[in-house]
C-alpha cells in the first residue's frame, strides 16, 4: 500500500500543466455538457414515468446548453486559471443531483451523466483530485436514499455497494492508461534529446572544421599571391 500510495503521488503532476491541455479539458468539458442536453431532451420524448416538473428539467437543459456553448466558444481558455475546470466539475455534480430529483429519484436516468465525472476527472485532474470526484459521485448517487421512499425497496443501497468500487476501477483504468502514455512520451522525448545533442554536436564540428579549412585555404593564397609579388620586388 505504502509503494502504490507513493506510485500515485508521482503520477499526474503535469496534469493541466500547459495552456493546450487547458484548452482541451475546456473543449471536452463542452462537448459533455452538451452531449446532456441533447440526451436529456430526447429523454423527454420517450415513454416512462411521468415527470412533474417539466420546467425544471427545461431549465437545466438550457443551462447545460448555455454552459457547453461557452466551453466551446472562441473565449482563450487555455489561459483560464485551472480552478475553473473545477468550477465546471463540482456544478455538474450539483446539476445531476438536481436533475435527478426532479426525474424519478432512483429510477431518473440522470444517475448515468456521473460517468462523465468519472472519466473527465480521471483524464484530465490528478489521481488523488479524481479520486475524490469518484467519491463525490458516489455521495450523489446516494443522495435519493434521503428524499425517496422507494430508494431502499428499490435496491439503491444494494447498487451503492457495486457501482462506486466500480466508478473507481474504471477511473483507475484510465488513470493507469494515460499515465502509461504520458511515461512513454516522457521516454521519447528523453531519447529523443541525446541524438539532437549528438546532430548539433555533430554540425558544430563540422561548421568548426570548415572554418579551419577555409582559413587554410586563405592562408594558401595569401603565400602563393606574397611568392608572385617578391620577386617583383626585387
Amino acid at each position: 500500500m505504502a509503494r502504490l500510495r507513493a506510485l500515485m503521488s508521482s503520477w499526474g503532476d503535469e496534469r493541466l500543466a500547459s495552456p493546450g491541455e487547458v484548452a482541451l479539458a475546456s473543449r471536452v468539458s463542452g462537448v459533455l455538457w452538451l452531449s446532456g442536453a441533447v440526451t436529456l431532451l430526447l429523454t423527454l420524448a420517450l415513454p416512462g414515468s411521468e415527470i412533474d416538473r417539466l420546467w425544471a428539467v427545461a431549465a437545466i437543459a438550457a443551462f447545460a446548453v448555455g454552459w457547453g456553448a461557452l466551453m466551446l466558444s472562441t473565449v482563450p481558455w487555455a489561459h483560464s486559471p485551472v480552478r475553473l475546470s473545477h468550477v465546471s466539475t463540482i456544478v455538474s455534480l450539483g446539476v445531476v443531483a438536481a436533475l435527478t430529483r426532479v426525474t424519478g429519484g432512483t429510477d431518473s436516468p440522470a444517475l448515468d451523466y456521473l460517468w462523465f465525472v468519472v472519466v473527465y476527472a480521471a483524464f484530465f485532474y490528478t489521481p488523488r483530485q479524481a479520486l475524490a470526484y469518484w467519491l463525490a459521485c458516489g455521495v450523489v448517487h446516494a443522495l435519493p436514499l434521503l428524499y425517496d421512499s422507494h430508494a431502499v425497496d428499490g435496491n439503491l443501497a444494494r447498487e451503492l455497494v457495486v457501482v462506486v468500487p466500480i466508478y473507481c476501477l474504471v477511473g483507475g483504468v484510465v488513470v493507469a492508461g494515460r499515465e502509461l502514455l504520458a511515461g512513454a512520451t516522457r521516454k521519447a522525448r528523453a531519447g529523443s534529446a541525446p541524438a539532437a545533442d549528438d546532430r548539433r554536436a555533430v554540425l558544430a564540428a563540422a561548421r568548426g572544421d570548415g572554418r579551419r579549412r577555409g582559413l587554410a585555404a586563405r592562408r594558401h593564397l595569401r603565400a602563393r599571391l606574397a611568392r608572385r609579388r617578391l620577386p617583383a620586388g626585387r
